[in-house]
């Protein structure tokens, strides 16, 4: 090979390979990217020195289902309407929350991390704003003004949505005997969307869809209130 097209090929092998790193995506230390199952590392396997240091997630599981935190009954008789100031009574709270495999503390920064995977795949999946500067809905309790322009028995509720997340990690730490091998990390994540306030008339049966099947607050504030 002649030295001018040696030149030449080194020089495009430069290139190819500034390119080829220009175009990779880098790993970042502030992003999650949850991959499909199975796509982590097995914690105890081996793993490279190149992948020191990088973190793998994997989804394992999602449990999505409405809540019923605060609920009062209200009955109107027939011939009648009113007006009724009430607090509604407390039935359920859901706390924000991250924990590891052993139920200890979680930096804020893998935490934030988390919470805004979560998030963002929560509001995907079901349209929802999912609250995040929230750590719990055992928020002060309000007392709020309803009126009733019609006889009936009502259901006043206040509910939230709850997404209870299992999500693995396996990150790549180097041994003091020098070999590499994957660590694995399970971390249990709930979150829930905003809370609704409304109101539900009794009317008919009561649905009967189990609890862990429903996604709106109202019909459980309906099946609280039985049938009519």
């Amino acid at each position: 090979m002649t030295r001018p097209v040696r030149a030449l090929v080194a020089s495009l092998a430069l290139a190819l390979t500034a390119t080829a790193a220009a175009v990779a995506p880098a790993h970042a230390d502030d992003t999650i990217v949850f991959g499909p199952p199975g796509s982590i590392g097995l914690p105890g396997l081996e793993c490279q020195a190149s992948e020191a240091g990088q973190t793998f997630w994997e989804l394992n599981g999602q449990e999505t289902h409405a809540v019923l935190t605060d609920f009062t009954a209200i009955n109107v008789a027939p011939g009648t309407t009113t007006t009724r100031t009430t607090t509604l009574t407390r039935v359920n709270t859901v706390n924000k929350t991250v924990t590891n495999t052993t139920g200890g503390s979680v930096s804020s920064t893998v935490g934030f991390k988390l919470f805004v995977s979560a998030s963002a795949s929560v509001s995907a999946t079901y349209n929802h704003a999912v609250s995040t500067s929230v750590t719990t809905t055992d928020t002060e309790q309000q007392a709020v003004t309803w009126n009733f322009n019609a006889p009936g028995f009502y259901g006043l509720y206040r509910g939230t949505i709850r997404s209870d997340w299992a999500v693995g990690s396996s990150t790549c730490v180097r041994q003091s005997s020098g070999q590499y091998l994957w660590h694995g990390d399970n971390y249990a994540v709930t979150v829930f969307t905003d809370p609704e306030e409304g109101s539900v008339l009794c009317t008919g049966a009561a649905p009967t869809l189990p609890d862990f099947m429903v996604l709106d607050p109202k019909i459980l504030a309906r099946k609280q209130l039985g049938n009519c």
